[in-house]
């Protein structure tokens, strides 16, 4: 184990000292950060206040007390408009890091939408709208070089970390900031009165392309690569009891590309009552040439009145599996809810 943490070591910073091709943002199993999927999803819900958090853990059973770890939260508020529209206002936030050279990534986020009801199906009670958002974003790059090796510490018989690199940095974190401009677009469907919706989103992330290289000073320019991203969810309603939630995810950020695809089984013995969803999903990556299923995710979740608590846990089936005993990651999620409305004109589906 200690030798394949001082492979990773060394593959981290080899890849440092030729080059930063591109940072990849994190992912998620669940479908628990609508502020994350897209910014047109500001304030689509039911309520006039909501408040998302999410913690994932990632490859523990291989690195141990280095593994990845994910934090993000979500705050997000619905306005009322003019003629019964929808304005959202939101915040929201995330890190990214991995142990092994405290290499991390953070980013917070400012984000407005507008929705509009823009018809109905003739006889039903199913209506359309479109949601247009835009976000604006603050975000670090950084990592501690005091770990990494070089071979001109090599001092013919060990790589001595106490010798000097030679690369122009010493044993302390560096770091860079960049500014993120992102832009989204949703359109959704739902009958009022059955509570039965669909909803498809898309979405565009780091559409400047900032510089994010850790050398800006020596003119070095590595541009973050924009991350397109594909959203769907829907509900469907079998009686008073009994529903299916589908969902669904597609990434991409050249050089990967991934699909994450759910569905949960909602029970709810009486109306208003608690409920629980009980479902699984299954990641498919894709890297140049190579596509592979990476995990399969059994989700597990508890509705209390305005409160939602979900956990999902990755089951490895990847060529990774080798290392990983088919233990990948442990992901646990909040949603919370104030069910005051502001703005009677405009229903909502619910994530």
């Amino acid at each position: 184990m200690k030798n394949y943490k001082y492979i990773l070591i060394c593959f981290v910073a080899l890849c440092f000292h030729i080059e930063m091709n591109a940072q990849i943002d994190p992912h998620f199993t669940s479908n628990a950060q609508p502020l994350y999927y897209s910014p047109s999803l500001t304030g689509v819900f039911n309520g006039s206040v909501r408040f998302t958090s999410i913690y994932r853990s990632q490859w523990q059973s291989v690195l141990g007390g280095d593994q990845y770890e994910t934090v993000g939260a979500s705050l997000d508020f619905q306005l009322p408009a003019q003629d019964g529209d929808l304005a959202g206002l939101g915040f929201s936030g995330w890190n990214d890091q991995s142990g092994i050279n405290n290499f991390r990534q953070r980013c917070f986020n400012i984000s407005g939408s507008f929705a509009k009801k823009i018809g109905q199906t003739r006889g039903t009670d199913l209506k359309h709208y479109l949601s247009v958002g835009g976000q604006l974003g603050l975000g670090e790059l950084r990592v501690s070089t005091s770990t990494f090796l070089f071979s001109t510490q090599f001092d013919g018989v060990w790589v001595d970390g106490n010798l000097p690199n030679q690369e122009g940095f010493g044993n302390s974190d560096i770091n860079t900031q960049f500014v993120n401009i992102n832009t989204g677009l949703s359109y959704y469907l739902i009958n009022k009165k059955n509570g039965n919706y669909a909803l498809l989103s898309a979405s565009a992330y780091h559409i400047n392309t900032p510089n994010v290289s850790f050398f800006k000073t020596r003119g070095s320019i590595e541009d973050m690569p924009i991350r397109f991203s594909i959203h769907e969810i829907g509900q469907y309603n079998f009686n008073n009891n009994f529903a299916i939630i589908q969902y669904g995810t597609f990434n991409f950020q050249s050089p990967f590309s991934q699909i994450v695809f759910g569905a949960q089984l909602r029970y709810q013995p009486l109306k208003d009552s608690k409920s629980l969803r009980i479902g699984s999903a299954v990641r498919v990556g894709r890297f140049q040439n190579i596509t592979e299923i990476d995990a399969v995710s059994p989700t597990v979740g508890l509705e209390l009145n305005q409160l939602l608590i979900q956990a999902a846990f990755d089951i490895n089936i990847s060529q990774f599996s080798e290392f990983t005993n088919y233990r990948g990651g442990l992901e646990v999620s909040v949603i919370y809810t104030n069910p005051q409305k502001r703005n009677g004109r405009i229903t909502c589906p619910s994530f």
